[in-house]
Formats: structure tokens, sequence, C-alpha cells
């Protein structure tokens, strides 16, 4: 497959961009779809919270992911790929699971090593009755962990009621929008709900994007969109979304 003339000149002038600015092991990926003109992927060994010798952060992708907007006119989007450890920490944790609890659990996830605390996501399957506690995926996932002498992460069910549901998220946007996904997800925080990490919550807000239920800004803040809005509760109660929106407001007036 050929791409046009003008596929093949925006490839070439975000290649020469990223290299002027010393952007090295990313592999670029047109996509003409959903808002997105190109995807970069990124090993997940050159991803930390800081920026370090041969590594970049979250926020410094995001600020090239402005920039490249800014300058060339091209959205991008990042996803981290995983490394080899990821996927063998993920099948042995499946392994050991399934022989423990069998016919139970159908996938196991396991985030960015470099980025901390490392999160563990456990599936079940439809209607299982011998679940374990996260006590017991804790300590398996810790002892595993161990075997490759990483720290213990964190384990959870996908389902966990600890974690913010899409409605929750979209709440806390419309009150505090347009903020970036650091803002929003210490503010998540503060509500005394978990934020796994960083990339959680971004992976998050861009499947509510490709939705159309939120919309992305060039400086890489996010704010609601009309079918957004929409199906966010209204009310007049002091509880509610939109006095809450009405006192942000005017604290950021303030």
């Amino acid at each position: 497959m050929h791409m046009t003339d003008l596929g093949s000149s925006d490839l070439e002038r975000l290649r020469d961009f990223l290299r002027a600015r010393r952007v090295t092991r990313v592999k670029v990926q047109e996509r003409r779809s959903a808002g997105i003109d190109f995807v970069l992927y990124v090993p997940g060994d050159s991803v930390s919270l800081r920026v370090g010798h041969h590594q970049t952060s979250v926020r410094q992708m995001d600020r090239l992911r402005a920039d490249i907007k800014s300058r060339l006119n091209l959205d991008v989007d990042w996803i981290i790929t995983q490394d080899d450890r990821v996927a063998a920490l993920e099948a042995a944790l499946l392994a050991a699971l399934e022989a423990r609890f069998p016919v139970t659990f159908t996938t196991v996830s396991v985030s960015a090593l470099q980025l901390s605390p490392v999160w563990v996501w456990f599936e079940t399957t439809p209607g299982a009755d011998n679940r374990p506690s996260e006590e017991v995926l804790n300590k398996m996932a810790a002892h595993i962990f161990g075997a490759f002498e990483l720290e213990p992460p964190v384990a959870l069910y996908v389902d966990s009621s600890d974690l913010p549901t899409s409605p929750m998220i979209l709440r806390r946007l419309k009150t505090n929008s347009p903020t970036t996904s650091e803002s929003l997800a210490e503010r998540l925080r503060k509500d005394r709900v978990m934020i796994p990490n960083l990339e959680w919550l971004q992976t998050k807000l861009d499947t509510l994007r490709r939705k159309g239920l939120i919309a992305r800004a060039e400086d890489g803040t996010y704010a609601m969109t009309e079918e957004g809005l929409r199906i966010v509760p209204h009310g007049r109660s002091r509880s509610s979304s939109d006095i809450e929106r009405a006192l942000a407001l005017s604290r950021k007036r303030w």
C-alpha cells in the first residue's frame, strides 16, 4: 500500500521534527482516523516518572504532542509498548492462577515497569464462583515479581470498586475543565478514589475522547464536549455538578 503524497510529506516532516529533537527509539505509524494522524510507539523501558539518561517522561511526551500539533498541525497519540519482562510476568501470573483457580481468570495485565507503583489488573470469566480475594492476588503477584527481582506490585480486579468509573471521571472533568490529566488525577485522588497511574487515567480519557464525550486541546488539556455534557446529570442541589462547576469557575476567576 502506497501513501498519498500528502501522507508521505507529513510522515517525513514528522520524522524530521523528531530527529531534530533527538527523539529516538520511536516507531511512527500512520492512522488517519479518530482524529489522529500518526501513532508514536515508544518502548516501555524508555519511559519513567522523570526524564533521565535515554529515558523520557509522560509529561515530556505530552509537551511534545502539543508541540507537534502547534508546529506541524498534526495530531499524534503515544502508545507505550511492553517490554519482554511484562509479557513474561503476565504469562507467569496467569499460569499460576490457572493452576490454583482453574477456569476463573481470562486476562492478566501489568502496567509499565518503569512507572511506580506497578499495577496488575485481573479479569475473570463471567459468573466465576471461586474468585480469590485481592489480598490473595497481591501475595501471589508479590511472590512472582520477587522472582524477577522486582518490588511487589498493587493487584486489583478490573471491576474494583476503588477505581473511578467513566461517569465519575466525566463529572469531575465537567467541574474542573479545561484541565490536564495530571490535575485531574490529583483532583480524583482528593475524592478518595484510586488512580493507578497517569497512564491508566490517560487511557480512560482517550477512550472517552474516541466516544466523542470529551475533547483534547492543543496544549494537552481536556474539556467536555456537548455530547458529554448531555450525559452528565444536571441539578440544582448544592452537590450537583452544575453547582460544583460554578464554584470551580469562581475560584479560577478570583
